[in-house]
């Protein structure tokens, strides 16, 4: 019943409900993901430079 009435609400409102207790955390996290939207930024000097630095890392793995 509760994992019904989960599908129906909105996102801020299912977060809300993952905070509640660790029963409706595990019926609401499926529900909570069930979209994910990817918005691609621009990087800026703080992002060039920390891949900059994983390309480093990875490079002298």
């Amino acid at each position: 019943l509760w994992l019904a009435i989960f599908e129906h609400l909105p996102f801020r409102t299912l977060h809300d409900i993952t905070l509640t207790c660790q029963s409706f955390r595990y019926l609401a996290q499926p529900p909570l993901f069930r979209s994910l939207t990817f918005c691609p930024c621009s990087p800026d000097t703080n992002n060039q430079r920390f891949i900059h630095r994983l390309e480093t890392v990875e490079r002298t793995k």
